[in-house]
């Protein structure tokens, strides 16, 4: 009997396997986040963004590849941090960490916002087609 052994033959490169290794630590802390389709945060552009006392919504647009819009629901809300000092509206970094002084609190951070609070996830998640005159 022959081993499989085509995994071995074609490893996953370590830029591919970093991803993968970030985008499932995302879906650890994102409920109804899909690692098998997932919404590229970097290079993102943020579309709205509400809170009131105990809950925030964040919505994002996705510009390449495969069009996206995500709106993410923070409940439990602990602390908003907002900030304005970039030069693009593009998110370059997004982390997903569980804060220091309480395990089941998270926090959620991009240049615009960091967010902290007990519970995140997907709202909706659109694909579409951007019409022909905008960015790609």
């Amino acid at each position: 009997m022959e081993a499989n052994t085509s995994e071995f033959e074609n490893p996953p490169s370590e830029e591919n396997t970093r991803r993968l290794e970030y985008l499932r630590r995302l879906a650890s802390y994102i409920e109804g986040f899909d690692v098998n389709h997932p919404f590229e945060f970097h290079d993102s552009e943020v579309v709205s963004f509400c809170h009131d006392s105990s809950t925030a919504q964040l919505t994002l647009l996705q510009h390449y590849g495969e069009h996206k819009k995500i709106t993410l629901l923070f409940e439990g809300l602990e602390e908003i941090e907002i900030g304005f000092a970039t030069e693009s509206p593009w998110i370059n970094s997004c982390y997903c960490y569980p804060a220091s002084y309480g395990k089941d609190i998270t926090v959620f951070d991009t240049e615009f916002y960091k967010i902290t609070c007990k519970k995140i996830k997907v709202k909706g998640l659109t694909v579409f087609t951007p019409p022909e005159n905008s960015k790609s």
